[in-house]
């Protein structure tokens, strides 16, 4: 939930922890999740020059990527199941 924690915001963390979870999730290789965190940071940059918060830009750019399945499945394409 936005502004409900009682510690403050960290980005690089949630971010981390964001790309952990889709890794866990699939057989996606390092490349793919470099490339991921790539898109997802630029977007999260997008948000905060239009005056986002930290938070709202992460939540967002997370929201944007919509479900991350088929996003997943090109990569696989791409990538292959190996790490």
């Amino acid at each position: 939930m936005l502004g409900n924690s009682k510690r403050p915001f960290d980005l690089d963390f949630e971010i981390t922890k964001h790309l952990k979870q889709l890794g866990v999730k699939t057989l996606v290789r390092r490349k793919a999740l470099d490339e991921l965190e790539d898109h997802l940071r630029t977007e999260i940059e997008d948000l905060l020059r239009s005056n986002h918060t930290p938070e709202e830009a992460f939540h967002r750019a997370v929201q944007g990527f919509g479900d991350s399945g088929p996003l997943l499945v090109e990569f696989h394409k791409l990538y292959g199941n190996d790490r």
